[in-house]
């Protein structure tokens, strides 16, 4: 949520300094998870429009990035439950080793 209010932040400073037509058609902020889509309005018949483009683009852009985030994070856990699997075979091997070892010693005393 961070980024998306400073995102906001920033953009609503841009349009404060912008010029009177773009104050006068105030722009359309559309802000979906992880991602912003802004749709400006520059005539009043198209403003009704420019919001549904806004947040179509936003919602669009958050779900690309929610996606990647996501398939990310598979990928990692599914090699980190790979790398756990090699070093539990490798621990057992050490422990059934182990156990002969000891077996060894025990029948020398």
């Amino acid at each position: 949520m961070g980024k998306l209010y400073l995102a906001k932040e920033v953009f609503e400073k841009v349009v404060k300094n912008a010029p009177k037509y773009l104050k006068k058609y105030a722009p359309h902020i559309a802000i979906g998870t992880g991602g912003v889509g802004l749709g400006v309005a520059f005539s009043q018949p198209g403003k009704k429009k420019a919001e549904e483009k806004g947040y179509k683009k936003g919602f669009s852009d958050a779900s690309e990035i929610y996606e990647k985030k996501f398939r990310l994070q598979t990928e990692a856990f599914l090699e980190k439950e790979k790398s756990y699997e090699n070093n539990k075979k490798e621990y057992d091997k050490l422990i059934r080793e182990y156990e002969k070892e000891i077996v060894k010693l025990e029948n020398k005393v």
